[in-house]
């Protein structure tokens, strides 16, 4: 598994590629994080598309409940996901849960529709 982390003018993006699991994605909240701490950007886009992701609903969960604690509050999170009918239950849920810790969160499996979405 591979994070690369870039910056799209005033959105900040990690690019996963290879295995995605509950442990990746704490490495992904920690490089996010750093990212958006260091640029000053709040507005930050995981672009999963490529990658093969294995992750449970407690993974999807605990990772995504710990946003609001590495995450200045007011930071905007956009998941980009593969358009597959079976991981969209799993975006659901993804926002479902940072809704319910106060975290704007949403997920996209567009990336105009994404990056529009963070931008407002």
């Amino acid at each position: 598994m591979a994070i690369k982390v870039s910056i799209l003018e005033d959105v900040i993006m990690l690019t996963v590629t290879g295995l995605w699991t509950g442990t990746q994605g704490y490495e992904a909240l920690i490089k996010g994080s750093d990212a958006v701490k260091a640029n000053q950007i709040y507005r930050l886009l995981l672009d999963i598309r490529e990658a093969e992701v294995k992750t449970s609903t407690l993974d999807i969960y605990t990772v995504t409940s710990a946003l609001a604690d590495y995450f200045p509050a007011g930071t905007r999170h956009a998941v980009l996901q593969a358009p597959d009918e079976s991981l969209k239950s799993s975006g659901n849920f993804f926002e479902t849960v940072a809704a319910n810790r106060g975290v704007m969160a949403r997920a996209f499996s567009d990336m105009e529709e994404a990056l529009a979405w963070l931008r407002t």
